[in-house]
């Protein structure tokens, strides 16, 4: 265990010696600069151009609402609304890639990172990508699986649109390396040079979880699974290396679970796992997996998995 405690990787250690680094506060803010703020932007223009297509009167009449009584209320519900539209959500899934050639571009020269110290390695990347991908997979599809033996509905959808789901496949490949370059990469990487690697890990995690508070229901239950899932993958990034593992096991947890195994109808998903009549601590509840307690056994054992296997000799 004192290995993530006390002993930094070796990349890490190459990386200080490039460059020593910002205080705490400074490399808090500079995400939010670089990453956070650029998103919001992002997401804004993403949401308008979702009510101009999907909203009765356009831009103009959504306005109107904020006119009337309860019109700040009226005016989130239809914002909320707009990630049950396939297309607005796709809009928005689309919106966070283009964070990826902002971080990059930052960390390699603002904050002199390699690219090792990225970890975009080329070496044994599709690897890397083929077996977290299948390691998201086999997660989310066992949790759903208990959900069904604990008395949730499978039932497969017949108008699911296949097109929709290709560009979805697509799109979270790209929105889960853009979230995963820029918390593990990225941030963790340069809190690491001047602070220790639980104090990265663990702020770098409640970052992550941060993000997310602005995607809808987020329950304390949430928002502590947010973190966990942001603890065991900044160890998985530790152990193995390369940012294409976590990547594309983040890529595969959001794809199950919004277009193959979901109990929401965003993004035509293919099979539709009816939950509502379970315990929200079981299903999730209005967020999803991320606010199921099942999940957070889950990680909280990867986790202790992770810490008590010690690194090899030259990982990371």
């Amino acid at each position: 265990m004192k290995d993530y405690f006390f002993t930094k990787p070796s990349k890490i250690t190459e990386s200080e010696d490039r460059s020593k680094g910002r205080s705490l506060l400074k490399e808090i803010l500079r995400l939010v600069r670089i990453y956070f703020l650029p998103r919001l932007g992002l997401h804004y223009i993403a949401l308008y151009i979702g009510i101009m297509i999907t909203f009765d009167g356009g831009l103009l009449a959504y306005f109107k609402l904020f006119a009337m009584p309860n019109g700040f209320m009226r005016a989130f519900e239809v914002m909320f609304d707009l990630f049950k539209n396939p297309i607005a959500y796709l809009l928005f899934t689309l919106a966070s890639a283009f964070t990826i050639p902002i971080i990059y571009a930052s960390s390699r020269r603002k904050d002199n990172l390699s690219v090792r110290a990225l970890g975009l390695d080329r070496n044994h990347m599709w690897r890397e990508i083929i077996c977290g991908y299948f390691s998201g997979v086999t997660i989310v599809t066992a949790f759903m699986l208990v959900l069904v033996a604990l008395g949730a509905s499978i039932k497969l959808n017949s108008d699911v649109s296949w097109l929709l789901i290709a560009i979805y496949f697509i799109l979270f490949l790209l929105q889960g390396f853009s979230e995963e370059q820029a918390f593990r990469g990225y941030f963790m990487t340069a809190l690491a040079r001047r602070q220790s690697l639980a104090v990265s890990i663990i702020i770098s995690s409640v970052a992550f979880a941060c993000l997310h508070v602005f995607s809808g229901a987020v329950s304390v239950l949430t928002f502590l699974n947010l973190m966990l899932f942001g603890v065991f993958f900044s160890l998985v990034f530790i152990r193995r290396g390369s940012i294409w593992f976590v990547s594309a096991f983040h890529a595969a947890w959001n794809f199950i679970s919004t277009c193959i195994l979901s109990d929401s109808l965003t993004g035509g998903t293919l099979f539709t796992v009816e939950t509502k009549s379970m315990n929200h601590l079981i299903n999730g509840g209005s967020y999803g997996n991320e606010g199921s307690i099942l999940i957070t056994g889950i990680f909280v054992v990867g986790i202790l998995i992770l810490f008590i296997m010690p690194r090899k000799q030259g990982e990371f």
